[in-house]
């Protein structure tokens, strides 16, 4: 289409894209194509439920949920003072499969049971940071300090993978005094 510009009384021409500006909007658009493609392949793994490593699994993000919502609560049943010192040494540095519910792992009392994905192993250690006694803490002697622990939750080593990953989350007991 032809144009006359009656401002400038320059005669302008119109006949569409060039061939170089078709080439780099080609390119243009593949690049952009492809990019779009891995996104959504790379995060569609984190929703799939197909994992053939761990059975019962339902994908890595609804995993690692219900494993932090556990997490979170045992440290807050493990974080009471409640619980002695000793009790706690019985069980850390030890790892178990969680038991089927009513029952709770490690023989804690404590609020409702929340689900844990089959096939991940529940473990707790302790920390350099040595925990003082109880009455060390309440009497405020200078060098009594809470101890801080890890709550580790890995699939068996041999199915470790993308889709299932470990998890860990930290925490501190007494929490009166942390």
């Amino acid at each position: 289409m032809n144009l006359f510009n009656k401002d400038k009384n320059i005669y302008m021409k119109n006949n569409g894209m060039t061939v170089p500006e078709l080439v780099i909007a080609v390119a243009m658009l593949s690049a952009f194509t492809g990019v779009f493609v891995l996104v959504i392949e790379f995060t569609s793994r984190f929703f799939s439920t197909s994992r053939p490593e761990i059975e019962g699994a339902t994908g890595v993000l609804v995993d690692h949920h219900h494993i932090y919502m556990a997490m979170d609560n045992l440290a807050e049943i493990l974080s009471q003072p409640g619980y002695r010192l000793d009790e706690l040494r019985k069980i850390s540095n030890r790892c178990d499969y969680p038991p089927a519910p009513p029952q709770r792992i490690w023989g804690l009392v404590g609020s409702e049971k929340r689900y844990f994905p089959e096939g991940y192993i529940l473990c707790l250690f302790s920390t350099s940071f040595v925990e003082s006694s109880l009455i060390e803490l309440a009497s405020g002697l200078k060098d009594a300090r809470p101890g801080i622990y890890i709550l580790y939750a890995t699939p068996p080593k041999d199915k470790i993978s993308v889709n299932a990953l470990p998890v860990r989350r930290l925490f501190c007991r007494p929490k009166p005094y942390c």
